[in-house]
């Protein structure tokens, strides 16, 4: 709709001075300009983009686990897992959010978890050379060197 498109939304301020930006109002849009956020490294706008996104279309996986990665980089661990379980119940086979989950189980110190979530990144996505590389680490920290040898091959063939 033409209305849609000429509605102008509310931005947050920057360096003083409020920007309208004319974005439709949509789910997607929103999500957009909330990566666009995040790039800036304004992680309150990007956080709360992926929520108009989420308010819009609460089936979006995408905006939960990239409103999970701008909690994660404010270190509000406790919403980011929320979100990047989230965005997992909602698309299980997304690899990435695996990926990212493990990001929070290290920094909290369950390696266990952190190497489930590897493996399951892997599994949804075989080409996934930085899962098997930091799956690697993991194993060399764990003193489990075979496995770790096996993962570091395995990112190098893929090109990691």
């Amino acid at each position: 709709m033409v209305a849609d498109k000429d509605k102008v939304n509310d931005t947050p301020k920057g360096g003083g001075v409020t920007v309208a930006v004319r974005i439709p109002d949509t789910a997607e849009a929103y999500l957009g300009r909330g990566l666009e956020y995040f790039e800036k490294g304004d992680f309150d706008a990007a956080i709360l983009d992926f929520g108009k996104a989420i308010a819009l279309n609460a089936e979006l996986a995408e905006a939960y686990f990239h409103r999970g990665n701008a909690y994660f980089e404010k270190e509000d661990y406790d919403a980011a897992l929320k979100d990047y379980d989230k965005a997992i119940e909602l698309s299980p086979e997304f690899a990435e959010a695996y990926f990212c989950r493990v990001n929070l189980n290290f920094v909290k110190g369950e390696y266990d978890a952190a190497l489930v979530d590897y493996t399951i990144a892997i599994e949804f996505n075989p080409d996934f050379a930085e899962a098997y590389f930091y799956r690697g680490c993991l194993y060399f920290a764990k003193g489990e060197f075979d496995a770790a040898i096996r993962d570091y091959d395995e990112a190098r063939d893929i090109g990691f």
